[in-house]
């Protein structure tokens, strides 16, 4: 009868799409204000951080809620600089100080060692969450295949 590799290819598809799209992610940061290759590097954990929750859970309201809610706090809220840019008045004025390897400087938080750290952290996170919610640890194989294609897969059966 031969060998099924579908699976296989679906969860290598989804690897591939979420390292593909976070190396853009990164890349795309990459000509800010200030940006460094360590704030492309953390910018690419950045997109690893979204894309997993996204193929984990199925909800792309997942990986928008956070980002919306990181530029927010990250800016408006604390009045760091969001991606080299400085986009206004926060509810609370702070002073960064410290190394520039471990704050990120006039790039934002994400550019320091503590913000890849933080980044790290909500990798693990989002593991720990679909773990305790799920009982175990999948990609959702079915996202690598668009709608349109099941829908047309479904009336040839």
């Amino acid at each position: 009868e031969g060998l099924n590799f579908r699976p296989l290819t679906r969860r290598i598809a989804l690897m591939l799409a979420v390292l593909f799209s976070s190396m853009l992610f990164g890349l795309g940061h990459a000509v800010n204000p200030e940006a460094t290759v360590i704030s492309t590097i953390g910018l690419f954990l950045t997109g690893i951080f979204y894309g997993l929750s996204y193929v984990l859970t199925g909800e792309l309201a997942l990986p928008i809620g956070f980002h919306i809610a990181w530029n927010f706090f990250e800016n408006s809220v604390f009045g760091f600089p969001v991606s080299g840019e400085d986009l206004g008045a926060s509810f609370i004025g702070m002073l960064q100080r410290g190394p520039v390897l471990l704050t990120g400087g006039a790039f934002g938080p994400e550019a320091g060692l503590f913000g890849i750290g933080a980044h790290l952290v909500a990798i693990l996170a989002v593991l720990v969450w679909v773990r305790l919610y799920r009982g175990k640890i999948i990609l959702l194989e079915e996202l690598a295949e668009p709608d349109l294609r099941k829908r047309d897969s479904e009336r040839s059966n």
